[in-house]
């Protein structure tokens, strides 16, 4: 138990906390700035009036040109042409479809389940988001989120520029992320109740 005990004393302090944060501020921009370069480097090619030479590259390049969201749902296209902006446009349909979880192929059944899972984990994970701006929870909580949010964010980012597909296969990664992220901020609107009931019950009860 000495090392977990160590791992979380460590994780409460403000210096690694302000380190962690700095850490997956830089990440997120670095991601970011990734996904524009890779657009920019798509958009370029794709003007060009020859193949790129790799078969891969040729693929997301014709994918992006054809307005490609997600793979075998023609459906779900968005954006259609060889410049930065409609790329741009595609590469934000992608990040909205990745965590999409209804479709219009869907059956009926098949969407009802997944709103009743996902919309409960998305916003839990909201709720989980915001959690560390709240004084009173711990370090622990607050670097469990920094690092689910930055292998969120850089996953995702990864997707904008290459694929995505509806069987979760691409998505199934992130899911305990989302756990987590959710567990976090159940646990946090839980405690928020407590102290909530606890202070009215406080207030209610009569004094000497």
């Amino acid at each position: 138990m000495t090392w977990i005990s160590l791992w979380h004393s460590t994780l409460s302090e403000s210096a690694f906390l302000s380190r962690l944060r700095r850490a997956v501020k830089w990440l997120l921009i670095a991601s970011a700035f990734a996904v524009i370069s890779c657009v920019i480097v798509l958009a370029s090619a794709a003007s060009a009036k020859t193949p790129a030479r790799s078969t891969i590259i040729q693929k997301a390049i014709d994918s992006y040109r054809h307005g490609v969201v997600v793979v075998d749902r023609p459906e779900t296209r968005c954006g259609n042409g060889a410049d930065v902006t409609e790329l741009m446009k595609t590469a934000v349909c992608r990040l909205i479809a990745y965590f999409r979880f209804r479709a219009a192929k869907f059956s009926d059944l098949h969407n009802f389940a997944s709103t009743l899972y996902y919309v409960p984990l998305y916003v839990l994970g909201i709720f989980g988001l915001l959690s560390p701006r709240d004084r009173a929870v711990p370090g622990t909580r607050h670097a469990l989120v920094l690092v689910c949010v930055a292998f969120i964010a850089t996953f995702s980012a990864l997707h904008m520029v290459s694929i995505v597909d509806f069987d979760w296969r691409y998505r199934l990664p992130i899911l305990p992320h989302l756990l987590l992220l959710s567990g976090a901020g159940a646990e946090w609107v839980a405690s928020k109740r407590a102290s909530t009931a606890a202070v009215r019950r406080a207030t209610d009860s009569p004094t000497g």
